[in-house]
Formats: C-alpha cells, structure tokens, sequence
C-alpha cells in the first residue's frame, strides 16, 4: 500500500468516526435517554447531566480524531517522522487519559446516586480499560516516532 493510499484510508476512517461519534452523541444519546426517562421516571432528572457529561465526554475524543487527521495527512506527504507527529500521538495519549478519568468521574457519580448497575459497570470498565490501553500504545508509538525523526534527521544530514 502507499503512502498516499493509506493517508486516504487513515483520513477516510478518520471522518467516519467523526460521523459516527456525531451521530451517537447528537441523535442516539438523546433518543436513548428520552426513552430511559420515559420508562424509569425515578431517573428522568438524570437526562440533561447524563447528556452534557457525554457532550463534555465528546470534546477529547474529537480533539484526539483531528491529530490523527493530521498524522493522515502528514503521511501522505512523507512526513510520517517528525517531532509534530510525535507531540501528536503524545497528545492523543493524553486525550486518552482524560476520557479515562472522565469514566472513572462518571463511575464515582452513578455510585454516588446510587443508580449503577453491575452491566454498566462492566461496560464502564472495559471501556476504561481500552482507553487507558490505547493512550500506552499512543505513548509507546510517541517514542518510537521521536526516535525515528531524529534518526531521519541525521540521515539527512549524512551524504
């Protein structure tokens, strides 16, 4: 595959889960949550927190979506080892971290007000887990891609 064809690919994948994750926190989040009020009403005053905390939820993982975008786009124009897209895929990680914690905050809250179940939880787990697994390989990936910059650039240098 090349370099060009798999900046289209990374950019395409890219917009599709930005279509997606817009599609799930502006239409499916607020069905879902109209129904759950509608049929448990001892939860009904949750919808609007539950709503703006997965719109808060949305703002890393679409600042993490537009540094891959970048990283795509810096791929297909060979620029693949540069310390930008080290910064980048640290940030990512960092972005991770936080959507992390931001699971463990809503963890702690639906304990709080006693309105979390064991499925939830698990869900709510593994999800952290994945996040928190995708911010090592993002850090890991940071590295490899500083060193990898420099080596270049020493290379370039070398006649």
């Amino acid at each position: 595959m090349t370099q060009k064809k798999l900046s289209k690919y990374l950019c395409f994948i890219v917009y599709f889960l930005a279509l997606a994750g817009l599609f799930c926190i502006f239409v499916l989040a607020p069905k879902v949550g109209l129904s759950m009020a509608g049929k448990y009403q001892r939860f009904s005053h949750l919808y609007y927190p539950a709503l703006m905390f997965i719109w808060v939820c949305a703002v890393p993982f679409y600042l993490g979506l537009y540094a891959a975008y970048l990283i795509g786009k810096d791929i297909g124009r060979d620029k693949s080892f540069s310390k930008i897209n080290s910064d980048r895929l640290r940030k990512i990680g960092i972005y991770c971290v936080m959507e992390s914690v931001l699971i463990f905050i809503s963890i702690v809250s639906l304990v709080v007000i006693r309105v979390l179940n064991p499925f939830l939880l698990l869900i709510l787990i593994l999800l952290s887990l994945t996040v928190v697994a995708l911010s090592v390989i993002c850090f890991a990936l940071s590295h490899l891609v500083m060193k990898a910059a420099r080596l270049q650039e020493e290379n370039d240098l070398t006649i």
